[in-house]
């Protein structure tokens, strides 16, 4: 299939035996090292725990002598890293990780220990006893869930509110924002807002709705036991839960109202995409179906249009019902693979670091159950090395030396014109506007100017530097006192670009004063005066 033009293709492709792409290891790997804040080396009774989405069991890794850890395995979608060491609080990184990709040189550094007091309540504050503290997502400074439950399987304690309703969560990184997760037979399960560590917490538990349901194959119309169902709440902040059918095939949950998204999986079956359960209260009882089908896979090759080697690393983004359904990317072969569910899955192909977005973007694909699916070759164009002549003066004279600062996408480093005033530079990827943003500078008077390359044109263009300003201004305090070491810098915003950019920057004086000298003309930008507390 060669990418050619613009929208989302439709391709309808044919079951075929592809034995030789399945020869290579989709399996990842997680490496890093762990770091104390004090600089020891004596990692031991230190731990390393991953958890392979919400509903994988934990894995657990023993740090080497140096801080060491390594995970690998078929790990794909959302994964929780998490460590700890006696007398230090839980430390972690969320990933999102492609079949087969490897990560390496995580760094996970131990915070200082702080425990969290909480209290469960039912809706009229009185104290709820037996509540079980699941889950701890910490927000910020990091983002990680700390899957309590399971760890209780690893020898940590179960944390459980006592007749006061009262617990106390041990461990937890001093100066971080974390939310709870809390069940109790007789209630729904819980999430708490975000709060900072050492602030009291009370957790409000509700009755729910209660929600049975059953997971049915499609195919066989039958029940199916062991079944994962994971409901996903519809508003922010999106937490999840998840229940595995009993015996019978049948599940049973309590639910706060609201509206949900319900899939199950089960060995090699899955829901065809996530079915919506509007959860009302108007009545006690919920009852929810949800089929299953056996999966099908979908693979492909990913190659270079210029020379057909393959394109390692490669990422596509699987999508069902509008929601994710699988990451994957290619391997040394280019080759990739992503497990689908029965009926409609769109691919996006995002591109790879040194390659032109492919167009289509995205290619529809229809699966059927228990189908291996081959697309045809998927080629991406190199991107293109971009030529721009910085010139100035009424003649438009080459100007040997000037400076090219790329701003989107941001890299580091400048590049330097040649004697003929030609400036060449690559970057590792292309914006979604297909611009390329930059600054220039004369490496002698005060002109500058900022401009855009298309990708489409990268060659034979031209910008021609201008006499710069200088802009003079005062920060001052509520107080009309003045704003000392204050950061102001000016904002170009406009419409196109990812995010605004920063065209400079100035420290305010002991007056509270700043000045730049070199403000390239012609070019709106929003000046802003930042210190640790406010945005001015």
């Amino acid at each position: 299939m060669k990418i050619g033009r613009r929208g989302v293709a439709t391709v309808v492709c044919v079951a075929v035996a592809l034995s030789s792409l399945d020869v290579w290891s989709q399996d990842s790997q997680i490496s890093g090292v762990l770091v104390f804040p004090d600089g020891r080396q004596d990692f031991r009774g230190a731990r390393v725990f991953l958890e392979p989405g919400i509903d994988g069991a934990l894995q657990e890794s023993r740090p080497d002598d140096s801080g060491r850890f390594v995970f690998s395995g078929p790990y794909s979608g959302p994964v929780g890293l998490m460590a700890i060491a006696p007398g230090f609080g839980w430390t972690g990184r969320h990933l999102n990780l492609a079949a087969g990709e490897r990560v390496s040189d995580v760094r996970l550094a131990f915070p200082q220990a702080a425990s969290l007091n909480g209290q469960a309540v039912d809706p009229k504050g009185k104290p709820v006893s037996g509540a079980v503290v699941l889950r701890v997502a910490v927000t910020a400074p990091y983002k990680v869930g700390i899957p309590l439950s399971k760890l209780a399987g690893f020898g940590f304690e179960e944390i459980r509110s006592d007749d006061a309703g009262r617990f106390t969560v041990p461990n937890m990184p001093a100066g971080a924002t974390v939310a709870l997760k809390l069940a109790h037979p007789s209630f729904a399960q819980t999430a708490t807002p975000a709060q900072p560590v050492g602030s009291p917490l009370t957790a409000t538990l509700y009755p729910g709705v209660l929600v049975t349901g059953e997971v049915i194959d499609r195919a066989l119309q039958s029940r199916v036991a062991g079944a994962r169902v994971v409901l996903r709440n519809a508003s922010p902040p999106h937490d999840s839960l998840s229940v595995q059918t009993d015996a019978q095939g049948t599940f049973l949950i309590r639910l706060n109202p609201g509206v949900y998204l319900a899939r199950a999986e089960a060995a090699d079956r899955m829901s065809p995409g996530w079915q919506e359960v509007a959860i009302t209260g108007e009545t006690p009882e919920t009852r929810l179906r949800l089929p299953v089908s056996r999966s099908g896979t979908v693979t492909g090759k990913v190659a270079d249009a210029i020379s057909g080697e393959p394109i390692e690393g490669a990422r596509i983004r699987m999508e069902s019902g509008g929601f994710l359904a699988g990451v994957a990317r290619t391997d040394a072969a280019g080759v990739f693979r992503v497990a689908a569910s029965e009926g409609e899955n769109t691919l996006y192909f995002e591109s790879a670091p040194g390659y032109l977005p492919p167009e289509p973007r995205a290619v529809r694909v229809m699966v059927s159950s228990g189908q291996e699916v081959a697309l045809p070759g998927i080629w991406l164009a190199p991107l293109p090395e971009f030529e721009v002549q910085v010139v100035s003066g009424e003649h438009n004279d080459p100007v040997a030396g000037a400076a090219v600062l790329l701003l989107e996408p941001r890299q580091l480093g400048w590049v330097m014109a040649d004697s003929a005033g030609v400036a060449r530079f690559r970057v590792n990827r292309i914006p979604e506007s297909g611009r390329v943003t930059a600054l220039a500078w004369h490496p002698d008077e005060p002109r500058g100017a900022l401009f855009a390359l298309d990708r489409g044109r990268p060659r034979d263009n031209q910008v021609s530097l201008l006499p710069c300003a200088t802009v003079r201004g005062a920060v001052k305090l509520a107080d009309g006192s003045p704003a000392r070491g204050v950061t102001v810098g000016a904002v170009y915003g406009a419409e196109g670009l990812e995010s605004p950019l920063v065209l400079w920057r100035a420290v305010t004086d002991e007056t509270g004063a700043y000045a730049w000298p070199a403000v390239v003309p012609g070019v709106p930008q929003r000046v802003v005066a930042l210190d640790r507390k406010s945005v001015v």
